[in-house]
């Protein structure tokens, strides 16, 4: 009878322990998955501030190409509409990367993801 009554206690304590166990890698997954949310926010908050000032950039330079369209000033007005170009392709990469960075799945661990 003791046998059977320590066996039954065993398998108890088994179980407790694989629900802990099970419990202690979700958390562990949990954690990573907001570590890594928090490690790609300030990325992405610089991207975005560094998209909405080449905005107001681009609006500037503009502003400025319009002001002096004549004969006279052709080479400025030439440099500027390629500074223009140039920081537009900039800010189309910096959304191309905030778009990757939203689409990015943290619940797998990130060997897979770099898979991926």
């Amino acid at each position: 009878m003791e046998n059977i009554e320590i066996i039954n206690l065993w398998k108890q304590y088994d179980e407790k322990l694989e629900k802990s166990i099970s419990l202690n890698r979700q958390i562990i997954a949990d954690l990573q998955q907001q570590k890594a949310k928090n490690v790609l926010k300030p990325a992405k908050n610089i991207k975005l501030f560094a998209v909405i000032a080449g905005i107001i950039y681009v609006a500037f330079l503009a502003f400025l190409v319009f002001n002096s369209l004549s004969f006279e000033h052709i080479f400025f007005v030439a440099s500027l509409s390629i500074s223009i170009v140039i920081t537009l392709i900039a800010i189309g990469y910096y959304i191309y990367h905030i778009k990757l960075i939203n689409e990015i799945d943290n619940s797998e661990s990130v060997v897979q993801i770099k898979k991926n």
